[in-house]
């Protein structure tokens, strides 16, 4: 219901083969510390779409993103309002380094304010995979962070709308 506001530490997709869509409801992190709006761990075929997430912020725990997904495949993320993160999407590899994440794709997606308030930054997206895509966002005021961070091959980069990057961040 997009009228829903869901004040909730975040939400864990633990199973394979799932849409999970919003429907323009809230997911709001409210400031808490050491969660992300959306996470995914060792799963396949997962659509996450019409969501908006804001408000997960920089902890010393560690970078809080809205939608962070490790060791996925044939994920696709679209249509996705994120605002005031840390960081906006990261599709991460297994601890080992290597690359694992294959067709992913994080399409249409907006995002605003990501990294501020840290001085660490984040990215609006970052992608670690293979044979992914990152295709027709709008990222805007990314403070002290990356707007688009990809490591892979054959990764296709295209149509994105990148906008003010800001260097400093007073507050």
């Amino acid at each position: 219901d997009p009228g829903c506001v869901y004040n909730y530490p975040g939400f864990g997709l633990t199973a394979s083969d799932i849409v999970f869509d919003c429907h323009g409801a809230f997911i709001n992190g409210s400031g808490r510390q050491g969660f992300s709006g959306i996470t995914g761990f060792a799963v396949r075929n997962i659509t996450v779409r019409n969501c908006r997430i804001e408000n997960y912020r920089f902890t010393t725990v560690g970078l809080e993103y809205g939608i962070r997904m490790e060791d996925v495949e044939d994920i696709a993320i679209l249509n996705n309002t994120l605002i005031n993160n840390t960081g906006g999407v990261i599709i991460n590899g297994t601890g080992d380094g290597s690359i694992s994440n294959r067709n992913v794709s994080i399409a249409f997606n907006f995002m605003e304010d990501i990294g501020r308030g840290s001085d660490f930054g984040g990215s609006s997206i970052s992608l670690k995979a293979n044979y992914s895509s990152v295709m027709n966002n709008t990222l805007r005021s990314c403070h002290n962070c990356w707007n688009v961070e990809v490591d892979g091959a054959r990764n296709l980069i295209q149509g994105n709308y990148v906008f003010s990057r800001i260097q400093s961040d007073p507050f």
